[in-house]
């Protein structure tokens, strides 16, 4: 999808919304002409409409949907300006939410034009690739045209010509290396740090599809695997001058279409796996008891290894910002812990999570407590975590457990403590379902409105000071810099608006619950 929006037929496109699924592949193109159009679909498809069967109920819109959904197809392109003057909101939901590009370009745009050119280029891609796959030598063919991730094609680079063998990504980061049982070893890593942070210049620099650059008895060779429109990475091969031959390299090139292809699989991949995270989050908040089944074959999809704990929760951010850095950092926490598997995505404008693990909760607590450190220092989020659950069917109380949290932790600090349900559990039972208004209307009911007057004031300040000191008076009266017989006066005042003795406990616990209530209270 990424590589259509730099076609000629679509430059006048605008991606509205699922800028998360532009790695999604595109098998074939189809344009909607009737409301069934599924019994038509294999999966794959950009669907073109210009609108004029689109419904206009909702319910039927929802249908339709949930169809091309169920056929993970790439798009969707509506030509505006006839039938639509614009894309439906529920298709640009639908396409935010599922991370399916939803695109946008003018009625004049020809789909005729647009569909031949997409599979002129699907077609071509084909043959390029039967073309490379046939210069092989046959012994290796099969070795290459079985391998279903990068890291099988550089070990069989590396086995069978025996050089060291690393593949880097756009983005200039290392995502394979090979190294051969006969080759001595190296620090690949640290060899090619500086050939990634000059890839880009090379490739400016250097028309030949080769990059050679000399170092002592040896070379690197980069190959970047590139095409009119897109840079995908550089396969880097660390040879001893003498060992690699013209035929060899001639051999590698023609592994790049298969690499390629491997690539943008798993771009593909990433894409339908954010759309399967989305839709069991749908799941698990719709009606989790009665999709039982789905939520257990989605699990099973994502490749989630279910533990015997579960729990839920979103990301809180004190200002707006760029969520797919936070969503980017989250994920590589995930992968690098080996305490705890699920995942983290953005739903209905939040940042979500669904996370399980085995052991205690102690044993986890340090490795999220580190995440939400990282997460305050560069976005100033902070994680709301709910009530711990031993089957992911209660996982949307979890989630509604960290929503009630967030009115009573949003003052506190987050590099400090962890923000998780079970802790605050008294604290959710007593607030938790309070609504602002109920919460200000309790919380008058124990302080009277003298407090909240400017002649009041110093009072609450005074009662505040007890309150956190437990009722420690010399303590109070150092911290406010007052004399004692002043704040034996101020006491005496205090005990008389509230109509009772300080002393006594029942009074102690209504005016903890007032202070509680501030965070929740629009009086505050």
């Amino acid at each position: 999808m990424n590589e259509i929006l730099n076609l000629p037929e679509l430059q006048s496109a605008i991606v509205h919304t699922g800028k998360n699924g532009l790695g999604r592949n595109v098998r074939w193109v189809h344009v909607i002409d009737h409301d069934d159009v599924g019994y038509f679909l294999e999966g794959g498809e950009l669907l073109l409409t210009c609108g004029q069967i689109w419904p206009e109920d909702l319910d039927e819109q929802s249908r339709i949907l949930n169809m091309f959904l169920a056929h993970q197809i790439a798009g969707i392109v509506f030509a505006t300006g006839r039938y639509l003057n614009e894309c439906p909101d529920t298709v640009l939901q639908f396409g935010e939410k599922f991370a399916i590009p939803i695109l946008e370009v003018p009625f004049e745009v020809p789909f005729v034009k647009l569909t031949r050119k997409i599979h002129q280029e699907i077609l071509k891609r084909q043959f390029q690739k039967e073309e490379s796959v046939n210069q092989i030598p046959s012994e290796l063919q099969q070795l290459f045209q079985r391998a279903t991730s990068l890291q099988e094609i550089g070990d069989v680079l590396a086995q069978n010509y025996r050089f060291p063998v690393l593949l880097t990504d756009s983005a200039n980061q290392i995502i394979v290396q090979s190294i051969s049982s006969s080759n001595r070893p190296v620090n690949l890593s640290k060899m090619t740090k500086t050939l990634t942070s000059n890839i880009h210049h090379l490739l400016l620099q250097n028309h030949d599809p080769i990059i050679r650059i000399p170092c002592v008895e040896q070379e690197f060779i980069g190959l970047p695997i590139q095409d009119e429109s897109e840079y995908h990475g550089t396969l880097w091969l660390y040879c001893e001058t003498k060992q690699i031959t013209q035929s060899k390299i001639r051999t590698v090139q023609h592994t790049l279409p298969i690499i390629k292809e491997l690539i943008l699989l798993e771009k593909d991949k990433i894409a339908k796996r954010r759309q399967f995270q989305a839709e069991l989050l749908e799941l698990i908040l719709d009606n989790p008891k009665i999709a039982s089944v789905l939520i257990h074959e989605k699990i099973n999809q994502l490749g989630i290894q279910a533990q015997s704990n579960w729990f839920s929760g979103y990301i809180a951010t004190t200002h707006e910002l760029d969520s797919e850095l936070l969503y980017i950092q989250c994920k590589n926490w995930i992968n690098s812990s080996t305490c705890v598997s699920g995942f983290f995505e953005r739903f209905e404008g939040k940042i979500l999570f669904v996370l399980t693990f085995a052991d205690d909760f102690i044993h986890i607590t340090n490795e999220l407590l580190r995440l939400q450190k990282d997460l305050y220092a560069q976005f100033h989020a902070f994680l709301l975590i709910g009530g711990v659950k031993t089957n992911p069917f209660l996982l949307k109380d979890s989630y509604e457990e960290s929503v009630q949290l967030h009115s009573l932790v949003q003052f506190a600090n987050p590099n400090e403590e962890l923000f998780y349900a079970d802790r605050y559990r008294r604290e959710i039972i007593l607030y938790g379902s309070l609504n602002p208004l109920n919460a200000g209307e309790l919380r008058s009911l124990i302080l009277p409105k003298e407090f909240f007057s400017e002649q009041g004031k110093t009072f609450y300040e005074t009662l505040r000071c007890l309150n956190r000191n437990q009722y420690n008076r010399e303590l109070t009266a150092k911290q406010l810099h007052i004399h004692r017989n002043t704040l034996r006066y101020r006491i005496d005042r205090i005990e008389q608006l509230l109509g009772a003795s300080l002393h006594s406990v029942k009074l102690q616990f209504w005016i903890q619950v007032a202070f509680d209530l501030e965070v929740v209270s629009p009086t505050s």
